[in-house]
């Protein structure tokens, strides 16, 4: 795998796929540790990507990774989801990957490209670069396993030069480079205690401190400390947005649906009790920004993987 200007380790050319691809659009693989690289939108994006795609269909075919026996979205994770909830068709185009790691760096990339970019999601891109590359530095080009102590042919950087290459091409110093990978694994980090946090922060609208986030990563403070009080999360909870008026719902069947006589008492107080907590959880998405539609296909996912 070469490397190009930017230090990334290049893909294969590309190659669309236009025939029968009924089978593989149905079995795409959607990774975590990949969507994470994806711009989260907010709920008035979400709506008016759901009303373009209603009407114009998708006109840009989806990036996929042909990964063995797998094929894993590797771009338009949100046209994805609205398509498939709408029943509308779109095409993909695969694109060759040495291995998951050369995935993001091109996802990093891409990201870091957007024209509408805020500056939280600058600072996290840039930094989860640095974080990748280094960890890639002084391997060997057919190393999926690297580490920096590593020596071989084909690395993209000296250990001690990562920063720097990376300050010459945004044009910041090496400092903040190194800054901003504390920031993105802070945001990591916070994510992981609440998730709903991840996408305030990088679209703006977290009220915590760039300093306090990158003290999470370097354990001078605890994700607890660092985060908002929960007086919200407990609003969130009990369905109110906290301006008053009820979170809107997905029209969930009442408790009143699951009193059968082919069931239990015991069964029937367990449906109630699960009941109420997709409730709560339903609020909460809807709290962080997800769109009936992304709900919609949540819930589908799960139906389909408990029918597996």
């Amino acid at each position: 795998m070469s490397k190009n200007k930017k230090g990334f380790f290049a893909q294969k050319p590309q190659k669309s796929i236009f025939g029968n691809t009924t089978s593989v659009k149905d079995n795409l693989t959607v990774l975590q540790e990949l969507e994470e690289f994806i711009h989260p939108l907010t709920a008035e994006e979400t709506e008016q990507l759901e009303e373009n795609i209603a009407r114009d269909g998708v006109r840009e075919p989806l990036i996929v990774w042909e990964d063995n026996d797998r094929y894993v979205l590797v771009d338009g994770h949100n046209r994805y989801r609205i398509a498939r909830s709408l029943g509308i068709d779109f095409k993909i185009r695969t694109v060759e990957f040495a291995d998951t790691e050369a995935v993001k760096h091109w996802m990093i990339n891409n990201q870091l490209g957007r024209r509408n970019i805020t500056k939280e999601q600058r600072a996290y891109f840039i930094g989860q670069r640095y974080l990748i590359e280094k960890k890639r530095v002084g391997a060997p080009a057919d190393n999926k396993n690297a580490s920096k102590n590593q020596t071989g042919q084909n690395v993209p950087f000296e250990s001690t030069a990562t920063a720097d290459v990376l300050a010459k091409e945004y044009g910041i110093s090496d400092k903040t480079v190194k800054r901003n990978a504390d920031y993105a694994k802070g945001v990591d980090i916070l994510a992981e205690t609440r998730p709903e946090e991840k996408q305030k922060i990088l679209t703006g609208q977290s009220k915590i401190k760039k300093a306090d986030i990158q003290a999470v990563a370097s354990g001078k403070k605890t994700a607890e400390e660092v985060l908002p009080a929960s007086a919200e999360t407990i609003s969130t909870e009990s369905g109110d947005k906290g301006d008053g008026s009820p979170s809107p719902s997905l029209n969930l069947p009442v408790k009143e649906t699951f009193e059968s006589e082919s069931l239990t008492p015991k069964e029937i107080d367990k449906l109630n009790r699960l009941h109420g907590q997709l409730e709560k959880a339903t609020a909460q998405l809807f709290k962080s920004g997800f769109s009936k539609t992304d709900l919609k296909w949540i819930l589908g996912q799960v139906v389909k993987g408990v029918e597996k």
